[in-house]
């Protein structure tokens, strides 16, 4: 019995020390982790100095300390789209009894991963777009004389055509696309192209000089919409878009009315299941094709709830069966025609 307690009491005193190691051991790895959040956090609070190469669009970040810091002025002067100050700045690295540091062009902020190409404007100085979009293309001149990569992205795939497209920046688009030779189709990290992010924004001069530099129809994002989507969704979700979406959709009458988004649905398709009738007469006339069928092989005029809708698509299919058989007589004739002839 004696031999039994004794037993006893040293396991109990072996858990005892055990007890004491681990709690000794947990109150250094607490003490750890909370020396790591706050060094983290205090990281967090120092500015970030980052470096770029114009042939990489990769960025690299370094921690520094505060007092190192040094402001992007030429970032600063973009960013209100003051050219003057930008010509300034920029004419620092010809002066070489100057004592300013020199300016890079391609210096990224740390928030965005934005050059100054690409925040031309986003905070102007008036109010006047037309304006903004003329010293835009002018410091963006400016930018590429001093050697900046003008297709330098940001950390979400944008570059400085998308910014310029969604923004309405004609002008600044523009000479992108005609002196900087940027590529019109581009996509950023969700697969949106420049002419998408003007088409749904209402951007119509962007959306031309886009087409007439080579932007494709047929590109579709990640949600497998194309960019004459983007417009009739505009369209659809108000109607005072309507006419700007049947000045895009004409310039997709050559062969792209009828383009498809990832389910093989055209915008046609959308309008009748949305119920606008203004929007399917549009798109009727200007040629698409009412009867194409989904993914799930739904017929056009039965994605509508509309009757009369329905009744319009309807009679178009009728017309253009009537089209194409009189189209086929008369190839017929004019084929019978020319065999009786070379027969004689």
């Amino acid at each position: 019995m004696k031999h039994l307690s004794s037993n006893v009491d040293r396991l109990m005193w072996i858990v005892f020390i055990l007890f004491v190691i681990l709690h000794h051991v947990r109150g250094i790895v607490y003490d750890d982790h909370q020396q790591q959040i706050e060094k983290d956090q205090l990281i967090r609070k120092q500015p970030i100095s980052v470096t770029t190469s114009s042939k990489r669009h990769t960025v690299h970040q370094k921690k520094i300390n505060p007092q190192h810091f040094v402001r992007n002025e030429l970032l600063e002067a973009v960013y209100i789209a003051d050219v003057h100050r930008v010509n300034d700045l920029l004419q620092v690295d010809q002066d070489i009894l100057s004592s300013r540091p020199p300016v890079l062009p391609d210096r990224i902020e740390e928030n965005e991963g934005r050059s100054a190409l690409l925040v031309c404007g986003l905070d102007p100085q008036t109010t006047n777009k037309t304006k903004v979009d003329i010293d835009c293309s002018v410091i963006a001149k400016l930018l590429h004389g001093a050697g900046a990569n003008m297709s330098l992205v940001d950390y979400h795939g944008w570059d400085a055509l998308a910014m310029g497209a969604i923004r309405g920046h004609s002008r600044y688009c523009k000479y992108l696309l005609k002196h900087a030779k940027v590529n019109p189709n581009h996509v950023d990290h969700q697969h949106v192209t420049a002419l998408m992010k003007a088409a749904g924004h209402a951007h119509f001069g962007v959306l031309h000089n886009l087409l007439k530099y080579g932007a494709k129809w047929d590109i579709r994002d990640n949600k497998g919409l194309t960019a004459l989507h983007y417009a009739t969704r505009l369209a659809l979700r108000n109607e005072s878009y309507v006419p700007f979406l049947k000045r895009v959709a004409k310039l997709a009458t050559n062969g792209f009315i009828d383009v498809i988004d990832s389910r093989n649905r055209t915008c046609l398709m959308y309008a009748a299941i949305d119920n606008n009738r203004h929007v399917v007469e549009l798109f009727l006339n200007l040629g698409s094709d009412p009867r194409l069928q989904d993914d799930f092989y739904v017929s056009i005029p039965s994605m509508t709830s509309d009757d009369q809708i329905r009744g319009i698509l309807l009679e178009e299919i009728a017309k253009r069966i009537e089209q194409e058989h009189s189209t086929w007589l008369k190839n017929q004739v004019d084929f019978d025609l020319n065999v009786n002839f070379d027969g004689n």
